[in-house]
């Protein structure tokens, strides 16, 4: 494999100076050259952002990051918010409570009744989410009941931890970025 010489590493603007040095220690440690650090919403707005005041949504397991870009001379991230329970698990806790209410409704039966039934669900969520983004509906088996979900519900459901994240920005003469995993997720 090829050495990497230096190494610049593109990290969220909140993390603390502890968790950096834990980062730099672990580098250290794995004779990595870390050479310099950038923040990821710098990093991924500037070299396709004009001018103006634009903002930058990334999505973690535990929280959503909302970062307030402004690029004149520069680009720089003039705030970034942490927004506790809006991240990746809020998402897929709210479609799992979704599923098993259809799966109730549809068959009686309820998936989140016992712990083999509830992990085979959440198993099988990211492929059912792929379906419904693809075909706008997927059928669903759990020990034998089959429950169909649509694309529809699922972006129902995404819709007021949406509305968490924008109520957070503020006015912006440019564009708003997302990440990825943003893309990704129903309704987004």
């Amino acid at each position: 494999h090829k050495h990497i010489e230096n190494l610049v590493l593109a990290l969220p603007a909140h993390y603390t100076q502890t968790q950096l040095s834990l980062l730099m220690g672990i580098g250290q440690h794995c004779q990595l050259n870390i050479v310099g650090l950038v923040d990821t919403a710098v990093a991924s707005l500037s070299s396709r952002a004009g001018a103006g005041r634009h903002y930058f949504i990334d999505m973690h397991l535990h929280q959503a990051l909302i970062s307030q870009v402004d690029v004149d001379n520069e680009v720089r991230n003039s705030s970034i918010e942490a927004l506790p329970n809006a991240g990746l698990t809020a998402y897929q806790d709210n479609w799992v409570r979704l599923i098993a209410e259809q799966f109730i409704q549809q068959t009686r039966f309820n998936p989140l009744h016992k712990a083999e039934t509830e992990q085979e669900l959440y198993n099988q969520l990211d492929a059912m989410l792929q379906a419904c983004q693809q075909q706008g509906e997927a059928p669903l088996e759990l020990a034998g009941y089959k429950a169909k979900i649509t694309l529809q519900m699922l972006e129902d459901k995404t819709h007021a931890l949406i509305n968490k994240i924008t109520r957070k920005m503020g006015n912006y003469s440019g564009q708003l970025f997302i990440t990825e995993r943003c893309n990704s997720l129903p309704g987004f």
